[in-house]
């Protein structure tokens, strides 16, 4: 909260505008042009250097980047994991000619493992900083094997989960709360089906083969695990990374229209709208092919109560406790709208600061910016920090920019 606060503000304001992996197999067949070829009489001849292996290559975060890269380096054992690829696939060590990086993601590395008759299995090393390592693992291996085996499916974000059951109320519980929670659950029981989705679909976890002269095709969703399994009317909704519900527009489906005059604009304005459009279409999209491809999904995300449901399964007290239980916290009316202003706030505090940083300067997630932007990146933070501090109206003002400047290094602690 801290650090989008007044140095925040005032930025926006200037510009106006574990010891061992634990590893997860999959086989495909494409061509991967980076692989290190390894000599067939031994496997250990690869960790002569192993740091493009152990370390995290694929970006850099504009603060924090020193322990961003601490969390994410794991030096493992590589020729263990040569060999389990090839015994996953009933294969001799012997048979493994080559294992590169594929990619990287917030929470696991995955590499190619090549095999002599040209099969290529992707193996994937969760870092050490995913927790639980053992189960968040397990339970995805578990979900991989469901869909495998599952003749029947929602599409590529859903699976249907046979044999489950669904109740409504406790039998002992009093006659008018059981009609207003079965009141609740949807009247098509296909809705109470319990199913498996993704639970962070983006465009790192979306595996895709393409060639020249044809389109891309996806042929894996990686990162199962922290899956819930839930009746389709409490799972259903728009993946957080591509909804864009802040949006009036997003918020009545209204169709969106590329941006006019561009060449008018100054190039942050260009760049504001151009970023608002995408925003706009990612949302229009999803809703719309949902609509077409998943009319199930669509019907459970658009139900009228569906927000009321997803809220009261999410956050009830009584729900928690099982009733009888009194809540801890309690807040008077004055509070209450306290935190209203302040929640809207810094709702438009972040949406200005997402649109700004998305558009201008592509950073992601905690200041993650790609290798070849950081230098740009911190330079161009470090003379709006200047232009900041030289804007300040006050020594208070001041020591508030010095102190919550959101991309210096900080002691992370201090705001948890």
């Amino acid at each position: 909260m801290l650090r989008l606060g007044r140095a925040s503000s005032v930025f926006f304001n200037k510009l106006k505008a574990p010891a061992s992996p634990q590893p997860l197999f999959s086989s495909f067949r494409s061509s991967i042009s980076t692989a290190r070829s390894l000599p067939r009489r031994a496997l250990s001849s690869i960790t002569k250097s192993p740091n493009d292996l152990y370390d995290y290559t694929s970006g850099r975060w504009v603060y924090n980047d020193a322990l961003r890269h601490k969390e994410r380096k794991l030096a493992f054992d590589v020729d263990g994991l040569c060999r389990l690829a090839a015994q996953s696939v009933h294969q001799s060590p012997t048979d493994v000619v080559s294992i590169s990086k594929l990619a990287e993601g917030g929470f696991n590395r995955t590499f190619v493992v090549t095999l002599r008759d040209g099969r290529q299995l992707v193996a994937r090393v969760p870092y050490p900083m995913m927790v639980p390592n053992y189960y968040a693992v397990a339970s995805e291996v578990a979900i991989e094997d469901h869909r495998r085996s599952s003749s029947r499916g929602s599409g590529a974000e859903g699976d249907r989960v046979p044999k489950a059951l669904w109740t409504t109320t406790p039998a002992a519980a009093p006659r008018k709360e059981a009609y207003i929670t079965s009141s609740l659950v949807p009247r098509d029981p296909a809705l109470s089906r319990f199913y498996i989705r993704h639970p962070d679909l983006q465009p790192n976890n979306i595996f895709v083969s393409w060639s020249p002269g044809s389109d891309c095709k996806i042929v894996s969703l990686f990162d199962w695990q922290h899956t819930s399994i839930l009746p389709m009317f409490l799972l259903a909704g728009i993946p957080q990374r591509l909804q864009n519900h802040a949006d009036s527009a997003s918020q009545f489906m209204t169709p969106p229209s590329r941006p006019e005059n561009l060449d008018e604009k100054s190039e942050a304005q260009r760049d504001g709208e151009e970023y608002r459009y995408r925003c706009r279409l990612v949302h229009y999209l999803y809703v719309t092919s949902t609509r077409e491809c998943s009319p199930l999904h669509y019907a459970a995300f658009t139900d009228r109560l569906y927000a009321l449901r997803g809220r009261l399964f999410l956050h009830v007290w009584e729900e928690l406790t099982g009733g009888g239980v009194p809540c801890p916290l309690e807040f008077d009316a004055e509070d209450l709208d306290e935190m209203a202003v302040i929640d809207k706030e810094m709702s438009e505090a972040t949406r200005g600061f997402e649109i700004l940083l998305q558009s201008m300067r592509g950073v992601g997630e905690e200041g993650w910016v790609p290798v070849e932007d950081y230098e740009g990146t911190v330079a161009f933070f470090k003379e709006y920090k200047e232009d900041a501090l030289a804007g300040a109206q006050s020594a208070e003002e001041r020591e508030e920019i010095m102190t919550h400047w959101p991309w210096d290094d900080m002691d992370e602690d201090m705001y948890m």
